[in-house]
């Protein structure tokens, strides 16, 4: 491959522009792992529009899309596992080396959008980027860059320090660092360009500061002071933002300026992943639910492959098999008091988790099963007086 001879103001402005353009998409009054966190399989469209100032910060903010314009292109965002070496090891990027026995599943994910992968580690509730890489540029961070903390409500703020180095085109290497601060800071209401009104919308604000070890190259006046800005607004029922904003300033001088800006809307139909994600159905059928007088299972809307389900109430659970937290996701359409109890297969009460009075609604639990002992165990859920059992596997 042909490289030309680039000086070093030009290679910044060029790595500005992947961190302005390709930063990682990640991550309702507050954002969830188990609603909001990117999963393998799923894809994503993404249509590249006109900028809209996103506006000020607090409650009922309303957003109004109705006016969007389409600029540039529409791109296909794709997330998967990383392949293994040899099934024994995750190697991320041929520098992080991850034993597999060490990795629970959905730990590692990588994105793939437009020839750009970006590797992630999510840990503890907090989603890492470890690195990405596309045809010209590599990008390692030794101290990995803080995407979201899981869960995150509106008002919640968080920020880690990062550093890494970046080898463009092969042969020139550049040490960046800096903050990154994850806030909530925003909800409201969102009117899309059909003309339809999204409720329960929170903003996540994300600011990032970008310098460089230029001081120890004796380049004090090249070396970087940039902010970067992205805004991203999720809506409860939706894995995946809805719209996106990014900009950039120019920090080096006494009034920031900015140097670029771009937005994207991800149109909430053209999601590839809604029928595979029930966590997300529960929440959407509980918008929509029709109490008749009497009651009856016909009072509530039910995706068709819950495994779980009585004359008020519809449930389900998740991973099965399970490792560690089993998450139980269950509605119901009048109010009733709920249990979930979990049992081994000779009858005994190993887990007991008193939930209480319920009011119509959908909600979530979590049963901790990391100390249980490989093999099968009974989930049961009362509601009322009516009571589901299913077989659960731990791995």
């Amino acid at each position: 491959m042909k490289t030309a001879n680039l000086t070093y103001t030009t290679i910044k402005k060029r790595l500005l522009v992947l961190f302005f353009c390709l930063m990682p998409l990640f991550a309702a009054a507050q954002v969830t792992r188990q609603h909001h966190a990117a999963r393998a399989g799923d894809k994503i469209v993404k249509q590249q529009v006109r900028f809209m100032d996103p506006g000020g910060a607090g409650e009922d903010q309303l957003w109004d899309l109705s006016g969007l314009k389409a600029e540039g292109k529409e791109y296909i965002v794709e997330y998967f596992t990383p392949p293994s070496h040899k099934d024994s090891a995750y190697i991320v990027m041929g520098c992080d080396t991850f034993p597999k026995k060490d990795i629970q599943a959905g730990e590692l994910l990588v994105g793939l959008e437009h020839y750009t992968a970006y590797y992630y580690r999510i840990l503890n509730d907090r989603v890492m980027l470890l690195g990405f890489e596309n045809p010209v540029n590599l990008m390692h961070y030794e101290e990995p860059m803080l995407v979201m903390s899981y869960p995150l409500t509106r008002g919640g703020k968080v920020n880690k320090d990062y550093r890494g180095q970046v080898i463009y085109s092969g042969q020139h290497p550049l040490d960046i660092y800096g903050t990154q601060t994850v806030e909530a800071d925003a909800s409201g209401q969102m009117i899309l360009p059909s003309g339809d009104t999204l409720q329960h919308v929170v903003r996540v604000r994300t600011v990032q500061t970008i310098a460089d070890n230029a001081l120890t190259r004796k380049q004090a006046s090249q070396a970087l002071s940039t902010v970067m800005e992205t805004c991203r607004w999720f809506v409860q029922g939706y894995r995946y933002p809805v719209f996106e904003t990014i900009r950039s300033l120019d920090a080096s001088k006494s009034q920031k300026e900015t140097t670029f800006q771009t937005a994207f809307f991800y149109e909430p139909e053209a999601h590839y992943y809604l029928e595979e994600d029930p966590q997300n159905q529960l929440v959407q059928a509980s918008f929509k639910i029709q109490t008749r007088s009497g009651g009856g299972a016909d009072g509530i809307r039910l995706p068709d492959n819950w495994p779980l389900k009585g004359t008020h109430w519809g449930a389900n659970f998740y991973p099965n098999p399970v490792e560690s937290r089993l998450y139980v996701d269950y509605m119901i359409d009048t109010e009733k008091e709920v249990a979930l109890m979990l049992y081994d297969t000779a009858g005994r009460l190993l887990k007991h988790v008193p939930a209480g009075d319920k009011r119509a609604g959908s909600y979530e639990e979590i049963i901790d099963c990391h100390s249980l002992p490989t093999g099968s165990y009974i989930l049961r859920i009362q509601v009322g007086n009516e009571g589901k059992s299913k077989i659960i596997i731990k791995k």
